[in-house]
């Protein structure tokens, strides 16, 4: 299993093959394989309330087209990263928890039950299960998810997001993972060669954007100011300059910053994404928390076009 730093991109495209499709499960906790979890398990950390709806509905919509499965187990859940408004890049950025990246093959995709959750006034259609109800959900996702809206619960007591769900009675290995969010890796470019990061410094979890955002430039000096990246507010993955004299040529010092506390944070031009964090500690070479792991003598070799 991959362990990633930043959600994977994935663009939804209308014609697909199965090897396409990849699925996203979010979990507090590690676990090498994703199974269903029995009823005892899930009632853990749930009130008896929610216990009752989810049992009532699972027996209803799932194990009565699934009678093979254990009554006392659940489910596993899933989303189709590519048709998911809960699993959107901003979302899974800001996720404290894990994400799990994986693929389903056709012997587990005919046991599997999907659906559309579109939101408080969509008309839930029922489930279906196995490749015809995969090809079903798709269609009706892709023809009425701009009018999808999230709507609060009561008994799940949070946000229901729309998205395509995937209901999976069998075992799964992910092939890639996020972890958790004080696990990852950020990082930090700076102009000068430092020792220490002082606490309230920007971090990110994109290696080249920390580059980027240490050069000296401003959005009135370039020619070209998007980025290819589909996460929103990302700087531009090279420097495209209006005048290249304009702005003075440096050596740049890229840090690894780990294991440091931090917080969602506007950028300092105002704008929430995110992708842009602050570390609420000091971080040092000292601590082992900051650590200097490239330099570049001159951006403008590097990063100008």
């Amino acid at each position: 299993m991959i362990k990633l730093n930043s959600p994977i991109e994935i663009r939804a495209r209308k014609d697909f093959d199965l090897e396409d499709l990849v699925f996203i499960h979010l979990s507090g906790d590690f676990y090498p394989n994703l199974r269903p979890v029995t009823y005892k398990e899930v009632a853990k950390n749930r009130s008896s309330e929610y216990m009752e709806d989810r049992r009532s509905h699972e027996k209803k919509h799932y194990h009565s087209k699934l009678k093979n499965h254990d009554s006392n187990r659940s489910f596993l859940y899933a989303s189709l990263a590519s048709r998911s408004k809960l699993h959107d890049l901003d979302s899974l950025l800001e996720y404290p928890g894990y994400v799990y990246y994986f693929k389903l093959t056709p012997s587990i995709i005919k046991d599997c039950i999907f659906e559309v959750v579109g939101g408080k006034d969509y008309k839930q259609k029922e489930s279906m299960k196995g490749m015809s109800g995969l090809k079903s959900a798709i269609k009706e996702w892709d023809k009425n998810s701009k009018s999808f809206k999230k709507y609060y619960d009561k008994v799940v007591e949070g946000y229901i997001e729309p998205r395509i769900e995937v209901v999976i009675p069998h075992q799964v290995k992910p092939f890639a993972y996020i972890p958790q969010i004080e696990d990852r890796t950020f990082y930090h470019g700076s102009r000068t060669n430092l020792k220490e990061l002082r606490k309230g410094s920007y971090i990110t979890p994109f290696k080249n954007d920390a580059f980027i955002f240490a050069i000296p430039w401003s959005s009135n000096d370039l020619l070209i100011d998007y980025s290819l990246s589909t996460i929103k507010g990302r700087p531009p993955e090279m420097i495209f300059l209006k005048d290249k004299d304009n702005v003075e040529d440096l050596p740049l010092y890229l840090y690894k910053v780990k294991n440091v506390e931090s917080k969602r944070a506007k950028t300092n031009t105002g704008f929430d994404y995110a992708w842009n964090r602050e570390t609420t500690e000091i971080a040092s070479l000292d601590n082992g928390k900051l650590e200097l792991i490239e330099k570049v003598d001159s951006w403008k070799e590097r990063f100008l076009i």
